[in-house]
């Protein structure tokens, strides 16, 4: 048995990992590298990478340890479920929308979707 020709599979990277772990410690010292920019504005923003690498050399042995353990995890059972709810919550209405544009403007298709998913909350969201 041959393997598939095409696997979409993004690989979760360290950085991934602690970026969720410790988004408040690499949020204050952005804010610190910054001059005291708030989150969210260009200046903030501009640093926040740097932040993350600085964080990431600061972590002990035994920290980055833990998080590469954790990465590992994520490749092989995929997101928390957290992450999951989040990123259908922030994309999925677009793609539909970019889904249903792209077929009628490359076949002529129209097409109607129903799509539902779970918020943070623990509700249904349904989108037409």
């Amino acid at each position: 048995m041959s393997a598939p020709k095409f696997k979409h599979v993004r690989k979760v990277t360290l950085l991934q990992v602690i970026n969720r772990d410790h988004k408040a410690e690499v949020s204050a010292l952005a804010q610190e590298l910054a001059g005291g920019a708030k989150s969210g504005t260009t200046a903030h923003f501009s640093k926040y990478a740097a932040a993350l690498a600085s964080f990431k050399a600061g972590m002990t042995e035994e920290e980055l340890a833990a998080a590469e353990e954790e990465q590992k995890l994520w490749d092989e059972k995929g997101l928390p479920e957290e992450m999951k709810v989040n990123n259908a919550s922030k994309h999925s209405k677009q793609l539909m929308f970019f889904s249903a544009d792209s077929l009628y403007k490359n076949t002529g298709q129209r097409v109607l979707a129903w799509e539902y998913h779970r918020n943070k909350e623990g509700g249904i969201l349904y989108h037409l």
